[in-house]
């Protein structure tokens, strides 16, 4: 705070009025010494008076005073505790917006920025017109950035700009605006202050922070041209400055410049850029004597790039592969080696051998590579596996680097390599996050035109193409293969059915284009789809004579007939589907195909002819059988349930293939019931007829299966009964399905009974999956920790396990530690993350507090929002296990902010957020909390919670 010269002239004024001449003199004296500037002075002045006058009338002033000198001289603590006084009792003599001032001034001194923020919004609100405004929004805005409130810090420090303009507050307003990536309004304020504030050193500093944003962006031209050699030699900044100009220069070419600007400079560096100038002015050997010096006696970074320049002055990349890998042989134990395996790494992966090239990377971090070879060698890793087509280890790779250089160069790439390897994957939400990620934050990358494509292409695949054309026309203005694009934009008007526009974007693909051939087919296509079927042919006959692929010639062809039988040139189809068929040999699945297009066009009447005559002509073939279920399917589509359900029938007793058999019973009762039939009653006249041994059975199997749906389990079980009694064929799924009709009817006894029975014949894990539901209704629970282990260990399935687990934590069941470490390796991804919240909860459950909070962390980091919730959850419940009720209390309601979509964790927590409060003995929190909650607990959960805050 700036010294309070008001205070001093109110003690002078009132001083006599209100205390003795002793005390007069002592606090005129102490004053008088602060005015002067003679703070240590006056501090013991005051720090006497108050002992020496307890009673004085003018105690606030000289605490106020007091206050004010401790924090001039950063004695935050004391000040605290004075203005904390003041601000309990605050007198009527000092204006209650000074004791805010200088109690949110203690606080952000004492590092407490939360509360000075709280106060200082308090002081600015009801105080606009405060004398220091502009130092106290100066001071919010650094609360704000204390606590990671960016955005907020900008808005306060734009404030104190307007109310109190200093080279300082604009030099703070453009750090946060360049960590904000917000480079041209920190451009902007930067300007102004060179104009306004020459020569001042917040501004140089600035004018450093701007430039090597700048030199990262590699936007050079802006380093020589915004305040361009403003910082004069005599500035602290003027050696950093020089450097940052010399790297423009030499990244813009001009070497005799950036040498000039390093003339005087021998920072290792410095020397290493008079180097990199000699390398490009073709004076290899004072480069060579400089790297080789740098070599020797710099560390970190400059040596491993001067070794990499070193490299490069050799002739090839073999060449450098060979040195590299020659001096690794003969140095296994120099102090270099790591950078020695970094080089290496880089040039067999120049070399494309990129397996070579990981090894050498793991080799340079096993080492001890540090800083950004570090950095660079992870990444390479992470690439070398998408160069080698392994997306699924360079995606975990990629996540990995991801994580540990959020801030990297490679940031953008590394971005760009992830979303391919979930793309390649087909994994389209996380490829479409991390396309986004480059097109919002990295508008300057050079795969910012792909990202944009491939989110075309993501949006294309889900049918959303209309947002498909918003990032194809965004790929355009980028760095793309401009034609494929325009391609996919008229693919996706294709799709949308706007012929014009997709053949408008047509237009854009030239003859000479790789892609012509592709256009020339969805140009025949568009034609095909707008019923100008001549052009379409016309279309198809040229890119025939383009393609050179016989499978997508015979494609095109194929397209061709069926555009004629389109047109209606039936013989013209036939021919070209009888030169297919000689071509093939496979007369009958041209026919075929001719009918299902049909059928999926909705031309079921064709379809139905088609089929029918394909029946007739090739009762051999085998899709025979699956033409016949066509016929009957196009009478239902046509509305034509008798005959829909005639047909269907009669396949009952001819169909031998299991999969299509299941959608004749299907097709049959859906075509019973849309024909206004009873079809139990269908089925029983049915069954009541002559029907083969094997199809009776099939019939009557469907027939249980249709009661279990209908929720008659009695019947149901009493058909699987009699199939027992008659059929000696293997029906498993029916008695699976009689053990879960005794389950819905509750009959527990009995399906215990009968589970035990199936259990001698098929001996299989899943049954005792199901069989445990009964034993738990039962209370076995030993029977069903048993019957879940074999299950999940004989399966390993995630849900098995998952169900045993929590079995085990439910009941405390001292086999769980066991279980979880032996079957935690059988799971992965979200599977996994939820039996480590488990294990949390039994370490909870244990007072294993330490190795919990060690699994609670892994949680909160998981991709999984669930998983994040639980991970939140965990950690606040295990502070209020271990009785820290109020580090509890935060932790719980971030659940309830974070995650309020998440109602079954966000309960918990809230819940456990309350009786924190209460134990803390904050009843009124707990009190506004539960009115918060209330109306989404039941009644009687509510009421119980009311009781415990009331004691009634």
């Amino acid at each position: 705070m700036k010294k309070l010269i008001t205070i001093i002239g109110l003690i002078l004024v009132m001083l006599p009025a209100l205390i003795s001449a002793g005390e007069y003199d002592d606090l005129l004296f102490a004053a008088g010494l602060y005015g002067d500037g003679n703070l240590s002075l006056a501090q013991q002045e005051l720090e006497n008076y108050l002992v020496k006058s307890p009673q004085s009338k003018f105690l606030p002033e000289a605490r106020f005073l007091l206050g004010t000198i401790y924090l001039e001289t950063e004695n935050y603590q004391e000040a605290g505790k004075i203005f904390e006084l003041l601000h309990s009792e605050p007198p009527s003599s000092i204006a209650y917006s000074e004791i805010l001032a200088g109690l949110a001034s203690s606080y952000y001194g004492r590092g407490a920025a939360g509360k000075a923020k709280v106060l200082l919004e308090e002081l600015l609100g009801k105080y606009p017109g405060f004398k220091q405004k502009g130092e106290m929004q100066h001071l919010l805005g650094k609360c704000y950035l204390a606590e990671g409130e960016s955005d907020e810090a900008i808005i306060w420090l734009q404030k104190a700009l307007l109310s109190s303009d200093t080279a300082v507050v604009r030099q703070e307003l453009i750090s946060v605006l360049l960590q904000e990536d917000r480079i041209s309004e920190a451009r902007e304020i930067l300007v102004q202050a060179l104009e306004k504030f020459p020569d001042e050193e917040p501004v140089n500093y600035a004018l450093v922070l701007y430039q090597q944003q700048n030199i990262s962006r590699q936007n050079y031209q802006e380093v020589l041209t915004l305040g361009y050699a403003s910082i004069q030699q005599s500035s602290l900044y003027f050696e950093q400055y020089s450097l940052l100009v010399a790297i423009a220069y030499f990244e813009t070419g001009n070497y005799e410049q950036s040498a000039l600007w390093l003339k005087d400079q021998n920072t290792p560096k410095a020397k290493y850029y008079r180097a990199l100038n000699y390398i490009q002015t073709e004076n290899r050997e004072e480069a060579r004597t400089i790297l080789a010096e740098l070599y020797a006696h710099s560390s970190g970074e400059i040596k491993a790039n001067s070794l990499f320049y070193l490299a490069t002055l050799q002739e090839s990349e073999q060449r450098k592969l060979e040195l590299l890998e020659e001096f690794i042989g003969n140095n296994t134990s120099n102090e270099f080696i790591a950078e020695a395996y970094f080089q290496s790494g880089l040039a067999s992966y120049n070399l494309k051998k990129y397996a070579q090239s990981q090894a050498s990377l793991q080799q340079s971090l096993s080492k001890g590579i540090t800083g950004n070879a570090k950095e660079k060698a992870e990444y390479l890793i992470a690439e070398a596996y998408y160069q080698q087509q392994d997306f699924e280890k360079a995606k975990k790779s990629l996540l990995a680097f991801k994580e540990s250089y959020p801030g990297s160069s490679f940031c953008d790439e590394a971005y760009f390599k992830l979303a391919l390897s979930y793309f390649y994957l087909k994994e389209y939400d996380r490829a479409e996050e991390n396309f986004q990620i480059i097109t919002y934050n990295y508008q300057q990358s050079s795969k910012l035109g792909m990202s944009n494509f491939y989110l075309g292409e993501i949006k294309l695949l889900s049918g959303d193409n209309e947002k498909a054309r918003q990032y194809y026309a965004a790929a355009l203005n980028q760095d793309t293969d401009k034609e494929m694009v325009w391609l996919r934009i008229a693919r996706s008007w294709f799709k949308d059915k706007d012929m014009k526009k997709a053949a408008a974007a047509l237009e854009n693909v030239q003859q000479e284009s790789p892609n012509y051939s592709e256009k020339i087919l969805l140009m025949g296509d568009i034609h095909f789809a707008e019923k100008d079927y001549d052009k379409a042919i016309a279309a198809y006959n040229k890119a025939i004579e383009k393609e050179t692929a016989p499978a997508q010639k015979d494609e095109i062809i194929a397209r061709k007939a069926w555009t004629y039988y389109q047109k209606g040139d039936y013989t013209q189809a036939s021919n070209i589907y009888n030169q297919l068929s000689i071509r093939t040999d496979n007369p009958a699945a041209y026919t075929f195909q001719s009918a299902t297009a049909l059928f999926s066009a909705q031309q079921y009447s064709q379809a139905l002819q088609q089929y029918q005559t394909f029946v007739q002509n090739f009762p051999t073939s085998p899709d025979y059988m699956s033409a016949m279920v066509g016929i009957a399917d196009c009478y239902y589509n046509l509305q034509d349930f008798q005959n829909a359900r005639l047909q269907y029938r009669k396949l009952l007793t001819i169909i031998t293939k299991e999969d299509l058999y299941n959608s004749i019973l299907d097709g049959w009762k859906w075509s019973t019931e849309q024909s206004k039939g009873d079809f139990r009653n269908e089925i029983s006249d049915f069954l009541k007829g002559e029907i083969p041994y094997n199809f009776r059975f099939l019939v009557s199997g469907y027939e249980a299966k249709y009661l279990y749906s209908l929720g008659d389990y009695e019947e149901c079980i009493n058909i699987i009964d009699v199939l027992k009694h008659e059929y000696n064929y293997p029906m498993k799924e029916l008695e699976y399905m009689r053990g879960r009709c005794l389950v819905k009817l509750e009959r527990w006894d009995e399906a215990d009974d009968f589970y035990s029975r199936l259990f001698i014949i098929y001996k299989d894990p899943d049954l005792q999956y199901e069989w445990a539901d009964v034993t738990l209704e039962l209370g076995n629970i030993d029977t069903t920790v048993r019957k879940l282990q074999y299950a999940a260990e004989k399966r390993q399935k995630a849900d098995y396990i998952l169900k045993l687990l929590e079995l085990e934590l439910n009941y405390d069941r001292e086999e769980f530690s066991v279980d979880y470490d032996k079957l935690l390796p059988y799971l992965s991804g979200v599977s996994k993350e939820k039996a480590v919240t488990l294990r949390v909860k039994w370490l909870l459950k244990n007072r294993e507090f330490t190795t919990a909070t060690s699994l609670i962390e892994i949680l909160q980091k998981s991709e999984t929002r669930e998983i994040q919730a639980e991970g939140q959850y965990l950690k606040g419940y295990s502070q209020y296990e271990q009785g820290n009720f109020e580090a509890a209390i935060p932790e719980l309601l971030r659940v309830r902010h974070l995650f309020p979509y998440l109602p079954e964790v966000r309960q918990k927590a809230e819940e456990i957020a309350f009786y924190a409060y209460l134990k803390a003995g904050k009843t009124k929190e707990a009190q506004n909390l539960l009115e918060n909650i209330r109306n989404e607990l039941p009644a009687e959960k509510a009421a119980a919670l009311d009781k415990m805050l009331t004691g009634k």
